[in-house]
């Protein structure tokens, strides 16, 4: 091999330079030897990771963790849960609103019954009331067997009051109880004979009365 072929040039400015020389004379490269350049074609290179390696490798780190591998219990309550709908707020407030009227409906009902029995057991109430604000003789011999003034019937839903000059003042106390209005009780003071059966009404009680012989007879019925 003569010395021309000997020879080196720069790969990277092209410069001339001795054999055996390391370094470009002219930029001071490193020169590239005719083994190293042989050598560096006959080496294979090392191939980059694959995907599927990279994959598995992940996949294997994940399945090997035990705070991020699924786990069929978790699958199947997550499922559940997923399958089961959760309750509205509107479906809650919907519950309360039905619940609150079913109660007061309750009480409506519970106030009713009560004011009705009361309102039935009134007459009795009135002339129970009144009884303690006479004398007992007299209130006796008006009320009692001798001159049976007040006549309760149909359970307690209709009161006769049969009355005269004598006994005027209980009849007026009973009627006052039962808050007859003084234009009610106007009408029965000017009642004569001729004019026949009268009535009126109030508070849902109806009143009918006429008047003969001397004597008021007043029915009240609820």
């Amino acid at each position: 091999m003569s010395s021309k072929e000997n020879m080196m040039y720069c790969h990277k400015c092209g410069a001339q330079s001795a054999p055996g020389q390391q370094f470009c004379p002219q930029c001071g490269t490193k020169l590239i030897l005719a083994d190293e350049s042989e050598q560096s074609q006959t080496t294979p290179k090392a191939k980059a990771p694959s995907a599927a390696v990279s994959v598995s490798s992940v996949e294997s780190s994940y399945s090997s963790n035990p705070l991020t591998r699924p786990n069929a219990d978790w699958q199947m309550q997550s499922a559940q849960s997923v399958s089961r709908p959760a309750p509205t707020r509107s479906g809650t407030n919907m519950t309360v609103v039905v619940t609150v009227a079913v109660i007061a409906a309750a009480i409506i009902v519970y106030i009713g019954v009560s004011l009705w029995a009361t309102r039935y057991r009134s007459f009795q109430s009135a002339i129970d009331a009144c009884e303690t604000q006479f004398d007992s003789e007299h209130w006796e011999y008006n009320v009692g067997d001798d001159y049976n003034m007040f006549v309760i019937g149909d359970n307690g839903r209709s009161l006769t009051i049969t009355t005269n000059s004598d006994n005027i003042d209980i009849a007026v106390c009973v009627l006052h109880e039962l808050d007859m209005p003084n234009s009610v009780q106007s009408k029965m003071g000017h009642t004569r004979p001729l004019d026949g059966t009268q009535t009126d009404k109030w508070d849902g009680i109806t009143a009918t009365w006429t008047y003969s012989d001397d004597e008021l007879t007043v029915i009240l019925e609820h």
